[in-house]
């Protein structure tokens, strides 16, 4: 649901449209497109499937920390993944979403 609101947003704003014009200079749209049907349609299920069943197995409390961590990783990963260095001010929230993590366990 997430990604057709998403997808629904991208395309009536014309970021879609720019965004594809763009690529058909690259020559990574079909690795782009292998990249987004494998997120899409294997690893967020998966995740989002996990999710559900921690609470089974884990205070929910703590299945609510271990979600909020995703807002820390996506920085780390794309630093890690294309170089771009994160700025003082997602890395300041990045620690304080750490700390509290932390704080709570």
């Amino acid at each position: 649901i997430l990604s057709l609101f998403g997808f629904t947003v991208s395309f009536f704003t014309g970021d879609l449209s720019r965004g594809l014009a763009e690529s058909l200079h690259h020559d990574t749209l079909a690795i782009d497109l292998v990249i987004l049907a494998a997120f899409g349609g294997c690893y967020l299920p998966l995740v989002q499937s996990l999710y559900s069943l921690a609470p089974r197995y884990v205070p929910t409390a703590e299945v609510a920390c271990v979600k909020i961590t995703e807002a820390v990783w996506g920085p780390i990963w794309v630093y890690l993944l294309e170089g771009e260095v994160p700025s003082r001010s997602a890395s300041a929230g990045g620690a304080v979403i750490v700390l509290a993590v932390l704080c709570h366990s």
